[in-house]
């Protein structure tokens, strides 16, 4: 038996794996508390769209700069102890925050450093998070798992914000922040008492890669691509939607409060809106998990997914349930859609080269995101948050369609074979060799996909 076969995914690692979920979906509710308190200091604190947007910029910049790298790195060191270290440093960052509010020194450009810190500590241990799972989970059960995750993150997510929209009535903003602490220290408990296997090429001494390791990461992660040209439309599609997803995603709140005249707990419905829409469409996706064409179903989910965010312009002054339905309509697309694609990767590329490879995908679906984030300040003050919300909803809406007919989008499910992917990954040059095939077998967890 091969190294490699001994690190298959079995029943016991799978549920060790269940434990270190669920405290993953406990911190989660910590994280989701502290953004939403953040969220509203910002729009309470500048009113100004453009600082909003500034916001999201650098909460997301360093996962696009650093993602191909970090993806490398994943693959390379033991994932365990890169997951504890990551960890432990968001929670310091943490505590720098609550210091900041405690001593009375908050400033907007600190908040914008220690916003960056996380969000480079959460790329930094992103890859390894992701890689784990079908290291731990077998096959046959990482579409339902797919399902479950989204399902329940979302119920997290869901709670997290009613709950921090009435704890602000009662609590400091610095006394709220010790939520993510104590919720971080359940989370990584289950890391000191279980034992994530080993890939067979890593050692217990730390050799972080070489540069050169990490240029022929991103290089098979572009190989890949190359290779599964279907595959590569979806993740350029990716990061289409995603730029028109931005000014939703910045300026949600300057749009409630500025715009009309709404409060944190209109905020909170309106968010708990598209949580609870995320935790409709993952338990559709867990519980009827077949369709006849997935990529032909995902065309239309993302029409609805902006259908959806176009009822939360078109909303008239004030009518937060109009826009809670738009939340709530885009919101139970993500699940189908994350899906689809999650499922295609961890089922036919191998455990392996799972981390740079994702990390490149990943690095190319939020490619043009920041930009995306940075001119919606600007363009909201110039057009007004609501026309720049409508038009951000209709363009995607006709460019869908034009997508899905004249690219090779449709083939996004042909991809190399688990058996030949590490050994054309790992050797360019036999690459002509191989054709890609469609998966079909297990049939039932490539349906599953939406």
């Amino acid at each position: 038996m091969s190294n490699l076969d001994k690190n298959q995914p079995t029943l016991k690692t799978y549920h060790q794996y269940l434990i270190i979920w669920i405290g993953q979906l406990i911190s989660l509710i910590g994280s989701n508390i502290v953004q939403f308190v953040m969220i509203w200091w910002i729009t309470i604190e500048t009113q100004s769209a453009v600082y909003l947007s500034l916001a999201t910029f650098f909460g997301y910049i360093p996962s696009v700069i650093l993602s191909p790298f970090t993806g490398v790195l994943a693959d390379k060191v033991d994932r365990q102890k890169l997951i504890i270290l990551a960890d432990f440093l968001q929670a310091f960052v943490t505590l720098l925050l609550i210091c900041s509010f405690y001593f009375d020194m908050m400033q907007i450009w600190i908040y914008f450093l220690i916003i960056s810190l996380r969000s480079i500590f959460q790329t930094l241990q992103g890859p390894a998070k992701y890689a784990i799972v079908s290291q731990m989970v077998p096959k046959e059960k990482l579409a339902r798992l797919n399902g479950l995750d989204y399902f329940f993150s979302n119920i997290m997510s869901l709670i997290g914000a009613p709950i921090a929209a009435l704890l602000l009535n009662f609590f400091d903003i610095f006394q709220l922040l010790f939520v993510d602490i104590i919720t971080f220290l359940i989370a990584i408990i289950p890391f000191f008492f279980i034992r994530i296997p080993k890939l067979a090429h890593i050692g217990d001494k730390v050799q972080l890669p070489s540069m050169g390791e990490y240029k022929e990461g991103i290089k098979e992660g572009f190989q890949f691509l190359r290779r599964n040209v279907g595959f590569f439309s979806l993740i350029l599609t990716a990061s289409f939607v995603n730029f028109f997803i931005m000014p939703f995603t910045s300026l949600l709140a300057y749009y409630i409060n500025v715009d009309n005249g709404g409060t944190e707990q209109h905020l909170a419905l309106v968010m708990m809106a598209q949580q609870a829409g995320l935790i409709f469409g993952g338990l559709i996706t867990t519980i009827k998990p077949k369709r006849k064409n997935p990529m032909r179903f995902m065309q239309f989910i993302l029409t609805v997914q902006f259908i959806g965010f176009a009822i939360i312009g078109l909303a008239p002054l004030g009518s937060y349930w109009i826009m809670s339905l738009g939340m709530f309509v885009s919101g139970m697309t993500f699940p189908f859609t994350n899906t689809i694609i999650s499922t295609i990767f961890q089922k036919n590329v191998p455990n392996e080269v799972q981390g740079r490879i994702s990390t490149v995908l990943g690095a190319l679906s939020m490619l043009i995101s920041p930009i995306g984030m940075i001119i919606s300040g600007p363009l909201a003050n110039l057009m007004s948050t609501k026309l720049l919300f409508i038009v951000s909803s209709l363009i995607p809406i006709i460019a869908i369609q034009f997508i899905w007919k004249f690219t090779p989008i449709m083939d996004a499910e042909k991809i190399v074979q688990d058996n030949k992917s590490l050994e054309v990954l790992n050797n360019p040059e036999i690459m002509t060799e191989v054709v890609p095939v469609n998966i079909k077998e297990p049939r039932e967890e490539q349906e599953s996909l939406s």
